[in-house]
């Protein structure tokens, strides 16, 4: 299934430690989006994540609730689902949530395992087209949700008073006007409990690139997996051709849009095969050298796999201020570096370092080209560029 609509906006970072690794992430998100943003806030050992909503996109209303401290994968499973969510069942979930978090002193605060329950219980919630007390009472009356009063005359209902008929029947049942200003909802049936055990995240997603394909009499594009044989495409497209197609999750996420755009499937599927051979433990490596080095189009990104060996990578700096941090603790003993810090610019010395080393700061961490490599290149471009010989022979 493709992720359409944005749910939230998180920024991801290390709890606790006042480091440039962070990442922002749209949810819900594919798995190697996921990973992407892991690489980019490296968490150490003992390091902990935390999670911190930047926009609520459908469903703004959560920001007023009292909610635990999400974690990422519940977070992303929830959002996954208000995703799949209509208008209609948008509004159905908010009531259910408002309804079942209680107001004064008995609030209470959500859990992550309660909002994906209530997200699964939409059904359970009855929409009624009121705002104020009042019109929830004229509703009642007209459409005989109150017994007593069905059967009263014209003459007698102008005489009711519907504030506060509509007062006693949200008192009585619990329900909640919303802030569209037009929306009553009240439970009315059981919450669905389900099992919303995560899958393990360690494990390998079955897919190097999952494409949404267009195909000819299909009103929705069709999931492709790949790495795939020609037998596996025709079936997963059932047998139709491919119109054109969207990337929507890359081993390399840098590459999606240029997966997209790709001139046919064929180039798309030999990518995928490439993309397949890179370990794991590469990756950060390989995408901090598209960052750095920048590429045009597909072929000259995975041509950039043939120099990966040429850089290192040192995640554990993530900013200027941490790269000088780190020169002057090679020099200085600690007592002196504590003396001298709060003396010293760190942001431009660490810029000046980058400047004269030829350095790169990317999401992934501090990128150079090995020394060996950088004296070789000084050394050639030192050397005179013609070959006249003495006496200009």
């Amino acid at each position: 299934m493709a992720y359409t609509n944005e749910v939230f906006t998180v920024c991801l970072l290390r709890d606790g430690a006042p480091s440039a690794a962070r990442a922002t992430v749209s949810l819900p998100a594919f798995p190697y989006t996921l990973r992407d943003a892991m690489d980019k806030v490296r968490l150490r050992e003992g390091d902990a994540l935390r999670v911190e909503i930047e926009s609520y996109h459908r469903c703004g209303f959560l920001s007023s609730l009292p909610t635990e401290k999400p974690d990422l994968p519940r977070l992303n499973l929830l959002a996954g689902k208000l995703a799949e969510l209509d208008a209609q069942e948008l509004k159905q979930f908010e009531g259910l949530a408002i309804i079942t978090a209680g107001e004064g002193e008995n609030r209470k605060t959500l859990t992550m395992e309660t909002l994906l329950d209530l997200a699964s219980s939409t059904s359970a919630a009855t929409l009624i087209p009121a705002s104020t007390d009042e019109e929830l009472g004229k509703y009642c009356v007209k459409h005989g949700l109150i017994p007593a009063l069905k059967d009263l005359s014209e003459e007698a209902k102008e005489m009711l008073d519907y504030d506060k008929i509509g007062y006693v029947r949200r008192c009585m049942e619990a329900g909640t006007f919303l802030n569209d200003n037009r929306t009553y909802v009240v439970q009315s049936g059981e919450l669905r409990h389900k099992d919303n055990q995560m899958k393990d995240t360690a494990r390998e997603p079955d897919y190097t690139v999952m494409l949404m394909v267009k195909v000819p009499a299909r009103e929705k594009p069709l999931p492709l997996r790949l790495p795939a044989t020609t037998a596996e495409i025709d079936e997963a497209l059932e047998h139709c051709p491919a119109v054109s197609w969207e990337c929507v999750d890359c081993k390399v996420p840098a590459l999606s849009r240029l997966l997209s755009k790709a001139e046919s499937l064929d180039v798309v599927c030999n990518a995928a095969l490439v993309l397949e051979t890179i370990p794991d433990r590469d990756l950060p490596n390989y995408k901090a050298l598209l960052e750095s080095e920048g590429f045009y189009s597909l072929g000259e990104a995975l041509g950039q796999l043939d120099h990966l060996d040429e850089y290192i990578l040192t995640p554990e700096i993530s900013c200027p201020e941490e790269l000088a941090q780190s020169e002057l603790s090679f020099y200085l003993d600690d007592n002196t570096l504590e003396t001298l810090l709060p003396f010293v610019n760190m942001d431009a010395y660490g810029r000046e370092i980058m400047r004269k080393e030829q350095l790169s700061m990317t999401e992934y961490g501090l990128f150079e080209r090995k020394r060996d490599l950088c004296m070789e290149q000084k050394n050639e471009a030192a050397l005179p560029q013609n070959n006249m010989t003495i006496g200009g022979m």
